[in-house]
């Protein structure tokens, strides 16, 4: 994890030919061991594809940013619904992505 309860799982594939990312929220925080040692509830997972590795690393990292800022955190936290959540995504600065997929965990819906 990156802190703050969120982790940035990632990875390049050679077998996609654009980004993908999704969002998950739990609704029970997990052990993702992160610098803080607090439990992870959201999760911002993704997949690059290894042709565009140049963009990668800026990409992560603005990923990054936006998820340590906690007016950001907090509003994913509480919205209460997929379409909330990534409202909230699309009105922060994040790399060209096609569209985010919202992922429900243990019966949310969001």
């Amino acid at each position: 994890g990156i802190g703050h309860g969120v982790a940035i799982p990632h990875a390049l594939l050679g077998t996609i030919s654009s980004p993908v990312a999704s969002l998950t929220r739990l609704a029970q925080p997990i052990d993702f061991e992160g610098p803080d040692d607090d439990p992870v509830d959201l999760i911002y997972t993704v997949l690059w594809p290894r042709s565009a590795t140049s963009a990668f690393l800026p990409a992560l990292s603005q990923i990054c940013r936006l998820f340590r800022a906690s007016q950001v955190r907090e509003r994913i936290r509480q919205a209460r619904s997929s379409d909330e959540a990534l409202a909230i995504l699309e009105t922060e600065p994040l790399p060209e992505f096609p569209p985010i997929c919202i992922l429900p965990a243990s019966g949310l819906a969001l």
